[in-house]
């Protein structure tokens, strides 16, 4: 099968799992046999002193690379979109008779930051109000100035999405918000991202008392907060990058049971992954499909999460962990990890054997494929 996959990759300096994702889908289809051309705008290459406003113009005008030209030379089957916020045009997608499949990582078809959360919160003024809430509160960089392009483009955007064939979810929760906040009519599929089994690359790794919490430090993270409602006598380890690392690093120096250490590679953290007793996920947002959680679940790691991300509901029905909504609920969550920690250990291997593996996923998103072709 040819398929085109259309990606804009955001700034490497800014830790993605998403740009991870596509990278490692796009192998999974060629080690399959389908023929795959990737076409990519990368934020990295584009960068220089007229970019934010080039690329605001752009935004606010619909306009943007158009990959049109690539795709009638390479004349796909199917045309898989990903992110194209804010290098890559929608417009194309409106007058395209090849079935498009896009996957939405997150829910910026309707929300300016993509991710319904404010000010430590999460908030949805934009479906109840409409998009100039966002120009008000500042949503998309913190500027009103920035915001404006990108809220009064979310209507067109809409429209241009409607002329896909399906979109994609990761999880359950995802779903259930894409129908709900960003478009009742669009036709979904839920398929979650899939992940690498981590044992193969670590083996068996003692297992010390130390917890670990990774990822990007912004606020929708909750990082900041693990941090400050984190308990007495428990040890944590942090790993990530990213604006609040400042804020981070002062409040782990008041912390003996606390160390912080910048992202690195892939192999590094998952030996670390691997021997830690448990992963605490405190992000705050409607966070899909997280990789770090996959790799804990493949490495047989429970999984302590915040109660309003995705991972949260799969915990509770997996067994895998457990959840908190506050300080107080932590602590709790800690402890039933500790007194749990063979049964939920099992319960995280079985899961991640169950929703995450690579054939299931190339499984599931082939006959996605099929179904827009009519087969």
């Amino acid at each position: 099968m040819r398929i085109a996959i259309v990606q804009s990759f955001y700034r490497s300096k800014l830790p993605s799992g998403e740009n991870r994702v596509v990278e490692d889908q796009v192998g999974a289809l060629l080690d399959a046999g389908h023929n795959v051309l990737t076409i990519r705008q990368d934020t990295d290459a584009l960068q220089g002193r007229l970019y934010p406003l080039r690329t605001a113009a752009n935004v606010a005008l619909g306009k943007g690379f158009d990959p049109s030209s690539q795709l009638e030379h390479f004349r796909p089957d199917v045309i898989h979109v990903h992110n194209l916020f804010p290098n890559i045009s929608t417009r194309w997608m409106t007058h395209r008779r090849t079935p498009i499949v896009a996957s939405l990582h997150n829910y910026r078809l309707t929300c300016s930051n993509g991710l319904f959360f404010r000010d430590g919160n999460v908030c949805t003024e934009c479906v109840d109000h409409g998009p100039i809430r966002a120009v008000i509160h500042e949503c998309y960089h913190n500027s009103r100035v920035a915001t404006l392009p990108v809220a009064m483009s979310r209507r067109r955007t809409r429209d241009d999405f409607r002329n896909i064939s399906v979109a994609v979810t990761t999880s359950e929760l995802s779903d259930q918000i894409v129908r709900e906040y960003v478009g009742g009519d669009l036709p979904t599929v839920m398929i979650p991202n899939f992940g690498s089994d981590a044992r193969k690359d670590i083996g068996n790794t003692p297992v010390s008392p130390r917890w670990i919490a990774a990822g990007r430090l912004t606020p929708e993270k909750g990082i900041l907060e693990l941090v400050r409602d984190w308990p007495h006598g428990e040890s944590l380890l942090i790993v990530g990058d990213g604006p609040q690392r400042g804020e981070v690093e002062i409040d782990v120096k008041q912390r003996r049971e606390i160390e912080f250490r910048p992202s690195m590679n892939r192999h590094d953290f998952r030996k670390l992954l691997a021997a830690s007793q448990g992963l605490v996920f405190p992000s705050r947002w409607f966070e899909a499909d997280p990789q770090v959680v996959v790799e804990a679940m493949s490495l047989g790691i429970p999984v302590v999460a915040f109660h309003v991300n995705a991972t949260a509901g799969i915990i509770l029905r997996s067994g895998a962990g457990s959840v908190y909504s506050s300080r107080g609920e932590l602590v709790q969550a800690l402890r039933q990890v500790k007194s749990n920690h063979v049964s939920m250990s099992r319960a995280a291997r079985e899961e991640f054997s169950r929703r995450w593996t690579k054939e299931l996923w190339l499984e599931r998103i082939t006959n996605v494929y099929r179904l827009v072709l009519g087969e």
